[in-house]
């Protein structure tokens, strides 16, 4: 793209640093009146604009700029006015100058995990692990483009066992009245009291970090106007201002949840030469896509939208038939393929495809469904891969095994808390059970780079496919024995399991009222959230039968239907059914029958069921006879179900008679 083609335009106070940059680029500024002139400008642009605006505007402005340009194909950069006319002079003229000088590569680092869940050397990335106590000197040291992704308030930021510090940036006669309280000559609001005193943190000021093209990945990575906090004070001015540093820094205006491997992602295309504002302009449509009706795009790139990188770094762009080498790799998925699940597998010598083998490859598509994101540890020889459409049937296996990741966490994290529970004093969650549920969770998580939207997976094929009927087997093995724990617990808590809830991170997301299911009168439906995972619990609370059902959220419900009076002595038949199954299905089921305890021994007989690979509809059928000599009355039954790893308890109330004649 030529010089010629960016257009500067500036309002207000940022005429000057307008005019310092065109200057140096031997380009003129356009002046605008108003904020409005500012838009329409973006919006006829026919080429990228770098736009250097004052101090005064707000969020919901910059916002409001951001959305024009990606609704209007605009690749859009800024100048930093938001600290004064100076600094905006000096950011003006460092974007002019930038030249990148540090190695081809990129450094990621996410406090989060996801991707830093992933620690190691990927070819020429370099992710450091989430829980790294000092990140600091690998970020120091960082490659050309490096992506920083953390929580923060613009100000400060936890940083490994320490922190990120805005203060650091400013000069220590620095009075700030909108900061924290270190602003002002305070004391560190995250020290904590050892002895006595307080302790501060390790502190790193920004300025001090790596890369040469910096993504920011945090909450209000960039502040405004009407920020809580004086943007001058902000970690970004720490970036901007780094002497060895880059003035090119691409990061968010708001909170905004962030998709590390959208991020990555965005890093892949930096290094294989594409524009910073068309890598800007990506990771804002990934964000768009699927978000509700006016949702806003939270990137914002600090610096000149036409910049690249001067010569195509460790990246490399591959399709189905390639050969790849160790590194992160842009996989574009044949058109064919770009709306559907597919494996991508590593041809591989016959030698080395032992059964089990699955190679050290990993892939998440992105969104829009044309390019995937490829990593490969340094495996050996380059290896050439290939899309490979799965069966209907081992789709639906890898579709179960993604959702049940999140499934399981909570019926390990239940299990855990119920065996110390006080009501719970004879149960006891077995160690053998515990460490087939860690090995199992561990399985799942070396499938998936995301836990969610992973929709494909690599590996050799006849591998892989041997490796879903393994694990196919240690479902049924891990159900039964997670079963015989449900049964374990409702038999000494008294039959519900939401009574538990009080002692989990839950939180009620959303209730609503409607009919029974079991009688018709009016129920509460409950749900439940577990905050920072995908697991939801639904529960169903009847006027009349209390509760009827327990469930893991991905199957609405579980109930359990059949007569409303029973006779002594006789067996009857019931049925227990799920409300809807989640993506792919289910692999296993189990579930029993038995009465909620009662404070003497009741001898009754129920039976247990089975269900495999199901696809449609979970119902399984089941009986229940109370002993000859039961007291006649109002009980409750109790059907417990494992699928896949999900804990699910449908409840309903008999009359027992006894037999007449």
């Amino acid at each position: 793209m030529g010089r010629s083609d960016l257009r500067i335009i500036a309002l207000d106070s940022g005429v000057a640093a307008a005019e310092v940059f065109g200057g140096l680029e031997g380009l003129s500024a356009t002046a605008v009146p108003t904020l409005r002139e500012v838009g329409e400008a973006i919006r006829e642009s026919t080429g990228p604009v770098l736009l250097s605006l004052t101090s005064e505007i707000t969020f919901a402005e910059v916002s409001e700029l951001l959305r024009v340009a990606q609704e209007s194909g605009t690749q859009c950069g800024f100048i930093d006015s938001w600290r004064g006319s100076a600094a905006a002079q000096r950011h003006a003229g460092a974007i002019h100058s930038w030249t990148s000088e540090r190695p081809a590569g990129i450094t990621f680092w996410n406090g989060e995990a996801t991707a830093s869940g992933l620690p190691g050397q990927f070819g020429g990335l370099e992710i450091v692990a989430h829980d790294a106590e000092r990140p600091g000197p690998a970020l120091a040291a960082a490659r050309r483009t490096m992506a920083l992704l953390t929580h923060g308030n613009g100000a400060d930021a936890p940083f490994g066992d320490g922190l990120l510090c805005g203060r650091l940036t400013m000069a220590p006669s620095d009075v700030l009245a909108d900061y924290l309280p270190c602003g002002q000559g305070g004391p560190c609001v995250r020290s904590r009291p050892v002895d006595g005193e307080l302790r501060e943190p390790e502190l790193t000021a920004t300025r001090d970090l790596g890369g040469d093209i910096v993504f920011w990945g945090t909450c209000y990575g960039a502040l405004m106007a009407d920020s809580v906090f004086d943007p001058r004070g902000g970690l970004l001015a720490g970036l901007l201002e780094r002497p060895t540093g880059a003035p090119q820094v691409i990061t968010t205006i708001r909170a905004a949840e962030i998709d590390d491997l959208e991020v990555l992602a965005a890093c892949a295309r930096v290094e294989a030469g594409q524009p910073l504002g068309a890598v800007v302009a990506a990771l804002n449509e990934a964000y768009l896509s699927g978000a509700p009706a006016g949702t806003l795009p939270p990137w914002i790139l600090f610096g000149d939208p036409r910049k690249s990188l001067p010569m195509p770094g460790s990246v490399s762009e591959v399709g189905s038939g390639s050969t790849v080498s160790a590194g992160l790799h842009l996989y574009r998925r044949p058109a064919e393929h770009e709306s559907a699940p597919v494996v991508v597998v590593e041809q591989r010598p016959a030698e080395a495809s032992a059964p089990g083998a699955v190679a050290d490859l990993w892939l998440r598509p992105l969104a829009g469904g044309t390019q995937a994101l490829l990593l490969r540890r340094d495996a050996g020889a380059a290896v050439r891969v290939d899309d490979v459409r799965p069966t209907g049937s081992e789709l639906a296996v890898l579709l179960r095994e993604i959702g049940a990741v999140d499934r399981l966490t909570f019926t390990d994290m239940f299990f855990q808390l119920a065996q110390m529970h006080p009501a719970n004093a004879a149960f006891r969650y077995p160690e053998s059970t515990t460490e087939r549920v860690r090995a199992t969770l561990g399985y799942l998580s070396t499938l998936q780079l995301s836990l969610r939207p992973l929709i494909a997976l690599s590996g050799d094929l006849d591998s892989y496919r041997a490796q879903l009927a393994q694990e196919t087997e240690n479902w049924r093995v891990l159900n039964d024995e997670l079963f015989g724990c449900l049964s374990g617990v409702l038999r000494h808590v008294g039959g519900v399991i939401h009574h538990h809830y009080a002692y989990m991170p839950l939180a009620p997301e959303r209730s609503s009222v409607r009919a029974c299911p079991l009688c018709g009168s009016p129920a509460e439906y409950d749900v439940y959230q577990l905050p920072s995972r995908a697991t939801a619990r639904a529960v169903v609370r009847c006027g009349r039968c209390t509760v009827v059902s327990d469930a893991d959220a991905a199957f609405e419900s579980v109930l359990l239907y059949g007569p409303d009076e029973v006779t002594a002595g006789q067996s009857a038949d019931f049925t227990i059914r799920c409300g809807a199954l989640p993506a792919g299905g289910v692999q296993h089921a189990r579930a029993g029958l038995f009465v909620q305890p009662t404070p003497w021994p009741f001898g009754d007989q129920g039976t247990e069921a089975v269900a495999t690979d199901v696809d449609d509809d979970l119902a399984l059928a089941l009986s229940w006879r109370p002993p000859a000599d039961a007291r006649p009355g109002r009980y409750f039954l109790l059907a417990p179900m494992v699928a896949d790893g999900a804990v699910l308890v449908a409840r309903k109330s008999v009359r027992v008679v006894r037999a007449t004649g």
